[in-house]
């Protein structure tokens, strides 16, 4: 929606002003359906989706990995929660170096659930590539990330356009 408006100046003139109606959000959101206990370093997997108005902007590969279609500058949020004890870490990673990164140490041994967010705003080239990681490494059953669900108690991956690169 664009508008046209006339106005009327002071000295006479008259000049227009225009406005435009902010386009709808292009976002991907979803995570991976399955937890996984393994004891290094994994890529999330993205095999489920929770809405997708990015397609002509993110290519979104099951395995993880997101190619960008669109350069511009983009916005991650990341969160998981991870169970267990000793070392737990998230990486978010473009074109394999790492760009932002959480990490925790429980020195005990009693396990517990722990969350951890990471967010990054950066700009990417067409066909550049982006990951999220995490890391567990630690005593007894151990979860390096938890499943995401519909309701998003547990993990979650959005990835936002925020505009062109200048």
């Amino acid at each position: 929606l664009q508008v046209c408006g006339v106005n009327a100046n002071k000295d006479g003139t008259t000049g227009y002003s225009w406005a435009a109606a902010r386009s709808s959000p292009v976002i991907w959101s979803g995570g991976c359906n399955s937890t996984n206990t393994s004891g290094s370093w994994v890529t999330y997997c993205l095999n489920a989706t929770d809405f997708n108005s990015a397609g002509d902007y993110l290519d979104v590969n099951s395995n993880g990995t997101i190619t960008v279609k669109q350069a511009g500058y983009y916005q991650a949020e990341f969160y998981t929660t991870q169970y267990g004890c000793g070392e737990q870490n998230i990486n978010l990673l473009v074109n394999g170096a790492g760009r932002a990164y959480s990490y925790d140490v429980n020195e005990t041994t009693t396990q517990v659930h722990s969350t951890h967010h990471a967010s990054l705003k950066w700009p990417f080239k067409k066909g550049d590539t982006f990951v999220a990681q995490t890391y567990h490494n630690g005593c007894g059953s151990q979860q390096n990330y938890i499943a995401w669900n519909a309701n998003g108690a547990y993990s979650r991956l959005t990835l936002e356009y925020l505009g062109p690169l200048n």
